[in-house]
């Protein structure tokens, strides 16, 4: 994640765009897309997730960023 960071963060002070235009890239930081890891799946859990099934981390990480906007 933070050399994802770090790299946004040289793209945009040179101007450049930071959007995706495939999947791939995007998924090891995406809680979404890994959510069946166990550290999304943890941090559903803590957040709501009756079990760490993913279907049920899936809908805690949902509520819970629809809490937090």
């Amino acid at each position: 994640m933070t050399q994802h960071v770090a790299r946004c963060d040289a793209l945009r002070a040179a101007g450049r765009s930071t959007s995706r235009s495939i999947v791939g890239p995007g998924q090891p930081i995406n809680p979404v897309m890994c959510c069946g890891e166990p550290a999304p799946a943890d941090a559903a859990h803590a957040h709501g997730a009756g079990s760490k099934d993913l279907v049920e981390a899936l809908t805690a990480l949902r509520q819970w960023k629809n809490k937090n906007r």
